[in-house]
């Protein structure tokens, strides 16, 4: 499983699953170091009367997503405005 730190408010951080569903948590229980846009991988040890959830950032996955992203902004940036005008029907 992995996370997206969509953003940071306050002491808390706003986690995006790959579903598209938000849930906030303390920010000190990420990894030193994390910034929104960063990818969570997500590592879950179960014991007998505790679960263990571990979050490791991925740099090499964040690196492909803000890449997509920035890709992305640029092709809608390399087409054509909008010429303004009258619309022709």
């Amino acid at each position: 499983m992995r996370l997206t730190i969509d953003r940071f408010e306050e002491a808390w951080a706003v986690l995006e699953d790959d579903g598209g569903d938000s849930f906030s948590v303390p920010r000190r229980l990420l990894p030193a170091e994390s910034q929104a846009g960063d990818i969570l991988q997500v590592r879950v040890l179960q014991g007998h009367n505790r679960s263990l959830v571990m979050l490791t950032r991925d740099p090499g996955a964040t690196e492909r997503q803000r890449a997509q992203a920035e890709a992305l902004l640029a092709r809608l940036r390399a087409k054509k405005a909008d010429p303004g005008g009258d619309l022709k029907l």
